[in-house]
């Protein structure tokens, strides 16, 4: 039996992407919760709120968690367009080394 997972999606669309319902954060958070995992979708328009979700997330705390759980492994998916050299969210394309940056509060500073 594996181990449940809380999951965060972070996703990037364009706005053809909304005007034309082309995502798959949806349907990817239903299928893990269906699996029996914990889900979040969170939105980033930019970079700024790229980082600024990832100091969100960084915010989790075990102490919140209403059923007492340690040790429960987080994911970060991210969902967006991009390439070799980055990701693009909204207008701004992110090279690689600086999403590496931004995520750095979830991976060196979370207390979980």
């Amino acid at each position: 039996m594996t181990k449940d997972i809380r999951l965060i999606i972070i996703e990037s669309v364009n706005p053809m992407d909304l005007l034309q319902k082309r995502t798959e954060s949806q349907a990817l958070g239903e299928i893990c919760e269906i699996i029996g995992h914990e889900v979040a979708i969170l939105k980033a328009f930019s970079q700024s709120d790229f980082i600024k979700l990832c100091k969100y997330i960084s915010s989790i705390s075990s102490m919140h968690d209403k059923q007492k759980r340690r040790g429960v492994p987080l994911c970060v998916h991210i969902v967006a367009h991009g390439n070799d050299s980055g990701l693009q969210f909204g207008k701004d394309f992110v090279r690689w080394k600086d999403i590496l940056h931004a995520m750095k509060p979830v991976y060196k500073e979370m207390n979980y």
